[in-house]
Order: C-alpha cells, then sequence, then structure tokens
C-alpha cells in the first residue's frame, strides 16, 4: 500500500462518483445528492466512504440522466417559518418572564426598604418634635426659676 492510498483510501469509489458525475459542476452534483459541497469532495478526493444508498443514487441519476430537484411546498414553508416565529417568541416571553420576575422582586424589595426609611424619618421627625418642646419647656422652666 502506498503513502497516496494511505492518506486517500477511498479513491477508487471517489474516481466512480467523479465519472458518474459527468460535467456537472461539483455544488450542483452535491446538491443533487442532497450532501453538502464539503462532504462531497470529501467523497470525490477519497478522503471519505461513500454511503451505498448515495453511490447508487448517483449510478441511478447517470443511468437515467436524471437531475433531482427538491421543491418545498409554500405551505410547508410557511408552517416552518410560524413554527420558527412561535418558537422565537416563547423563548422572548420565557426570557422577559422571568426578567420581569426579577425586577418585580427588586422594586419589592426597594419600596419595602424605602417605606422603613419613610417610617424611620416620620419616627426621627417626631423625636425632634419632642426634643424642641422639652427645649422649650426646659427654657421656660429655667426662666421661670430666674424670675423667682
Amino acid at each position: 500500500m502506498t503513502n497516496g492510498q494511505k492518506k486517500y483510501p477511498y479513491i477508487d469509489l471517489g474516481n466512480k462518483l467523479k465519472e458518474l458525475r459527468g460535467g456537472l459542476n461539483q455544488e450542483d452534483y452535491a446538491k443533487q445528492l442532497g450532501v453538502a459541497l464539503r462532504t462531497y469532495h470529501r467523497y470525490e478526493k477519497g478522503e471519505r466512504k461513500i454511503p451505498d444508498g448515495l453511490l447508487k443514487l448517483a449510478t441511478l441519476l447517470n443511468r437515467n440522466n436524471t437531475k433531482i430537484t427538491y421543491v418545498s411546498e409554500p405551505e410547508d414553508e410557511y408552517k416552518s417559518q410560524q413554527q420558527e416565529l412561535i418558537n422565537m417568541t416563547r423563548f422572548i416571553l420565557e426570557s422577559q418572564t422571568e426578567s420581569a420576575i426579577a425586577l418585580a422582586a427588586n422594586i419589592r424589595a426597594f419600596y419595602n426598604n424605602l417605606k422603613k426609611q419613610v417610617e424611620f424619618e416620620r419616627r426621627l421627625a417626631h423625636l425632634e418634635d419632642q426634643l424642641l418642646k422639652v427645649n422649650s419647656d426646659l427654657v421656660n422652666h429655667v426662666e421661670d426659676c430666674v424670675k423667682r
């Protein structure tokens, strides 16, 4: 076995596929066979084993000089796009729902802290009023004491 055979173990099948391709370019032929261009290229170079079904399809296409064209029904395409849109919408709504729940929790915590702060400030104002009254009473008492 030569070094080239080790590197390209399926070259005989690749050459057969190339022969079956005839005058078509690799890209068009790959599309007809329903495989990616890179995969087809590796088949033809002998780098990758060609599935039996693919080789049979290529033989049939060559024998009948037939091209396969894949036509998707507009309804199927519409349904596929509609389902994709539905899936994207669900994802967005779920993401937004999680974000909304987190935001609501943050707002609730902020409100509770604000309420505590307002209550603290109300109590502080009440204590200041009481302190002013006590101070005023004390001043009046001292003035009364001085007058006597």
